[in-house]
């Protein structure tokens, strides 16, 4: 797979950062004594970025890739071994897909065009919300905004999204400073 000079070279300082966490870690809440090992918090975010670019550059399998590089670098799994498909399928499975799914990384966020004043931004819907609040009547109709809100409300005073708009009003920011 080809990746592009930028991508090259930031995968290539992960790789390191890899490299350097790889192999057997004992997370000190274990013990000394402890055999359970597992994958560095270093080494886990590393990984996942590597991934991440490795699905964004159109890797047709992110884990058959990922698990070639490991291989050719020499960079091990939690127990020692050689990072072959399996582990690295396990290494997805059990760490990465969690932080690709819950750490939402804005410099992987597509850069969009507000439609009201064509700024990029790579969050329209905070973006409508906070400098265009006369437009968000309207705005908030669109699927992908009721999609993204998933029954919560904008307060008006401070542009927060909120299940509950009832118990903020009395500590809401927009409140206390006007």
């Amino acid at each position: 797979m080809r990746l592009t000079k930028k991508a090259h070279k930031r995968v290539n300082s992960l790789l390191e950062v890899c490299n350097q966490f790889s192999g057997e870690y004992v997370p000190s809440n274990h013990g000394s004594g402890s055999w359970a090992t597992t994958y560095s918090n270093d080494f886990i975010l590393a990984a996942t970025e590597i991934f991440s670019t490795l699905q964004r550059q159109g890797a047709d399998d992110p884990i058959l890739e990922l698990s070639n590089i490991f291989t050719s670098k020499d960079i091990k799994s939690c127990r020692g071994a050689s990072m072959n498909y399996q582990r690295t399928k396990y290494l997805y499975y059990k760490h990465l897909k969690h932080n690709l799914q819950h750490f939402k990384d804005k410099a992987l966020t597509p850069v969009q065009s507000c439609q009201y004043c064509k700024k990029k931004t790579k969050d329209n819907i905070q973006h409508v919300s906070h400098v265009h609040p006369e437009h968000w009547e309207s705005y908030q109709t669109l699927a992908k905004v009721k999609a993204y809100l998933g029954g919560r409300e904008r307060c008006s005073l401070c542009g927060n999204f909120l299940t509950s708009l009832t118990e903020h009003s009395s500590i809401c920011k927009g409140k206390l400073q006007s």
